[in-house]
């Protein structure tokens, strides 16, 4: 598995962004045609529909193999029940199935390059991708759930609805390291204006 694009300049991280959006429209589509044509009623639960959209950017920036990737939204969802369930646990704790196979990546790479796990431009890059992924899914999430709250009207808002529980938890993402919110635009800022900003 590699990344599907791998970054190599600055100005190629703000591109690859920009690359992703048909990527993601295409994605969001067949979500939405699938659910009109198994829905009866007509009617669809937008929250339920998109729910598969995050995991499937980040499963494809990160190169995880098609026949995977709903594999891979599964061991995401489990990944996070564990966390809220157990606090603060470690991926080996939290999911050893997900982390077998993170570091079955590990050792693939290792192995095909092992002299370097890679020069400092390329990790602060594979870094600073990684940050634009997480903003970029972020903000999309969160439109959607404002979207879909706004065509709920109120009942979205009541404890124990799904939207409400959906609008937590894409707010709770913003501020999830690495990094929070504001340290992530301040990161990528410097990276577009071709400047090496420090993490500490």
């Amino acid at each position: 598995m590699a990344p599907s694009s791998a970054p190599h300049s600055d100005t190629g991280i703000v591109e690859r962004a920009r690359e992703l959006r048909p990527f993601i429209r295409e994605r969001a589509r067949i979500l939405v045609d699938r659910a009109v044509a198994d829905s009866r009623s007509g009617q669809v639960d937008l929250v339920e529909v998109f729910d598969p959209l995050p995991s499937t950017v980040i499963a494809h920036m990160l190169g995880v193999p098609s026949d995977l990737e709903d594999r891979f939204r599964t061991w995401s969802d489990e990944l996070l029940d564990a966390q809220n369930a157990q606090g603060a646990a470690s991926l080996s704790e939290a999911h050893p199935e997900f982390a077998r196979y993170v570091q079955s990546l590990i050792d693939e790479h290792r192995a095909a390059n092992p002299a370097s796990d890679g020069t400092d431009d390329e990790l602060r890059a594979l870094f600073a991708e990684a940050q634009a992924a997480k903003a970029f899914v972020n903000e999309a999430a969160a439109r959607i759930v404002e979207r879909a709250l706004a065509l709920s009207g109120g009942a979205g808002y009541v404890n124990g609805s799904p939207l409400a529980r959906a609008y937590r938890d894409v707010k709770a993402g913003s501020f999830m390291h690495p990094l929070g919110a504001n340290r992530a635009y301040d990161y990528l800022a410097h990276v577009a204006l071709g400047e090496q900003p420090s993490l500490h």
